[in-house]
């Protein structure tokens, strides 16, 4: 999806007065603009949604809250939206965006990218920064235009800095910072939403997320100065003053007591990351600013220190909203949408997952980037050029195989080129008891190649059932005992240790469901110490020590369908 801007400039007239001042593919044209009476309107709105939320109980997000209720905030919306309209599209400025909407017809893949512009120096045009134009509703044909993916509506700041940097290639490496300080309202359900970024990354390979641990201002600084991340993604607790407009969100201290960072403190410590082009910010207030400290709101200090990009809050959200949204919004991101289609494919999955809910219209863009890519498309030709780059490989090494048996076969051994010595040595087979037998040699292959959460597949098994064959070694070789390593899959059943083995351990699998998302649990148990449990999501490696040294498993597959997977053990 691209986009045509159909920029509205809110300013300061001529004659002293605000006015929008418009710039669309159907041309520029000017019209007065008169805040609509709606502030104590959106205080109620606001009010409404933290009610809602509680009468839900936070997690369901309006599921179980009483029809009156929803049927009270969606007429509420629908007034503020329609008031907004009204106000933003006189005419001549409603003229030039119909024809606008019109041009548009012939073109499926070109929308029409609301830019709401506004500078935060004059404090008249600030304060409108806090209306909700996420909410703007045409009552004509029943449409909110937030909520439709060929009509994005941005929030897009006069600010004296450069946009221009250029897209970054995947994956999209997201660095998630869970705050749950000590002493304030406690958020029992963030830990699930960080479980289904997690769970998203597996199921998109464009997608990698990482959790910061700790969750200090320190650590994160670090984090960012190594880990090369493109996305910072925030869930806790956010705060705003509204007497002198500064906004903070609250992280940890060494001993997990509250710190609140204000929006110009964490703007100082993400100035100069040049890697980074997107933080979301899943906490309320995040997006408020006001009058008297336009750039003291966390998503404007932000980007006055030169982020691309900010997805913020205006309102409260549930926690299977927020789930909902990043759900929505990342996986359309790594499909190659700009930022504005990806932002109105999360509002929609909020609405669309949630039909009673009221806070599909809390994410707000703000954006510096002129055309909202941030990040290149996928190419789409990748996966499966991919996969036949890996049967090429495949039928190339067994091509080399069979060369080498038959060079085995045909030629002398005393006729060989004697630079064959320094080849690496082949596996030779093991007995029964997975002992290798004597006078055999063997070099320690390295892991199967792997790509995300896919395998390269293991040899076949021998006719009687055993282990895989294997290709004996010549018997001039020199003699080595090392155990053969080959990826083993195992059938699992919920709660039921599998024993392997290689590593006399035990492998336990859990599977659990939240919220319609299945996340899986393996646990490694030695013989003689304590489990050693870990989440699941895509090619990982779970290890313990013992007095002999440090055994794992490289989890190289997992089918939570077929409930296998398959790992190269490794012991110590």
């Amino acid at each position: 999806m691209d986009y045509l801007d159909f920029v509205l400039r809110l300013d300061i007239g001529a004659s002293g007065g605000l006015v929008v001042r418009l710039d669309s593919p159907a041309g520029q044209a000017e019209a007065s603009f008169e805040p609509p009476p709606i502030r104590e309107e959106v205080e109620r709105a606001a009010e409404e949604f933290e009610r809602l939320l509680e009468e839900g109980q936070g997690q369901e997000s309006f599921r179980d809250v009483s029809p009156r209720g929803v049927v009270a905030a969606i007429g509420r919306q629908k007034r503020i939206g329609d008031q907004l309209f009204k106000a933003l599209f006189r005419e001549p400025v409603r003229d030039r965006y119909q024809h606008s909407l019109g041009s548009l017809e012939a073109r499926p893949n070109l929308g029409l990218r609301i830019k709401v512009q506004m500078g935060l120096s004059d404090p008249s045009v600030a304060a409108l920064q806090g209306l909700p134009w996420e909410l703007l509703y045409r009552a004509e044909d029943g449409t909110f235009l937030g909520r439709m993916r060929r009509t994005s509506i941005v929030r897009y700041l006069d600010l004296p800095l450069p946009g221009g940097q250029p897209p970054l290639p995947l994956p999209l490496r997201v660095l998630v910072v869970a705050a749950r300080p000590r002493g304030v309202r406690p958020l029992p359900h963030v830990e699930r939403e960080v479980l289904a970024l997690r769970k998203l990354a597996s199921q998109h390979s464009g997608l990698e997320v990482e959790k910061l641990m700790p969750p200090t201002l320190e650590r994160l600084r670090q984090e960012l100065l190594s880990g090369g991340f493109h996305v910072l993604h925030f869930l806790g607790h956010g705060a705003f003053r509204e007497a002198d407009g500064e906004g903070a969100l609250y992280l940890e201290d060494d001993s997990g007591g509250p710190v609140a960072i204000t929006g110009p403190m964490l703007a100082d410590h993400l100035r100069d990351i040049t890697s980074l082009r997107l933080a979301v910010l899943n906490a309320c207030q995040t997006a408020r600013t006001s009058a008297p400290g336009p750039f003291g709101g966390v998503a404007t200090a932000l980007l006055r220190a030169g982020l691309p990009a900010v997805v913020a809050m205006q309102f409260p959200i549930g926690d299977r909203a927020a789930a909902a949204f990043s759900a929505g919004f990342y996986s359309r991101l790594v499909a190659g949408d700009p930022l504005d289609a990806a932002v109105s494919e999360g509002r929609l999955k909020i609405h669309r997952d949630l039909p009673k809910a009221a806070d599909w219209a809390t994410p707000v863009l703000f954006l510096r980037s002129s055309d909202g890519r941030i990040f290149e498309p996928r190419q789409r030709s990748r996966k499966p050029w991919g996969a036949a780059a890996g049967l090429v490989l495949l039928g190339a090494l067994g091509l080399l195989v069979a060369q080498d048996r038959l060079m085995n076969v045909l030629v002398p051994e005393s006729s060989r080129d004697s630079s064959s010595e320094a080849r690496p040595t082949q596996a030779p087979e093991r007995s029964a008891s997975g002992q290798q037998e004597a006078g055999q040699s063997v070099s320690t292959p390295e892991p199967p190649l792997v790509t995300r959460g896919v395998a390269f597949p293991s040899p076949s098994p021998s006719p009687s059932g055993g282990e895989p064959q294997s290709i004996k070694a010549p018997p001039s070789e020199p003699v080595a005992r090392q155990q053969r390593r080959v990826p083993v899959t195992y059938t699992l059943s919920d709660r039921q240790p599998v024993y392997l083995p290689e590593i006399k351990a035990h492998l336990t699998a859990s599977f659990n469901v939240y919220y319609g998302n299945l996340f899986v649990t393996l646990t490694l148990a030695p013989e003689k110490a304590s489990g050693v449990k870990q989440i699941i999501a895509g090619t990982t490696t779970v290890e313990f020590q013992t007095e002999q040294g440090t055994c794992r498993i490289q989890v190289l597959a997992l089918d939570e369908k077929a409930r296998t997977v398959t790992v190269l053990p490794s012991p110590s």
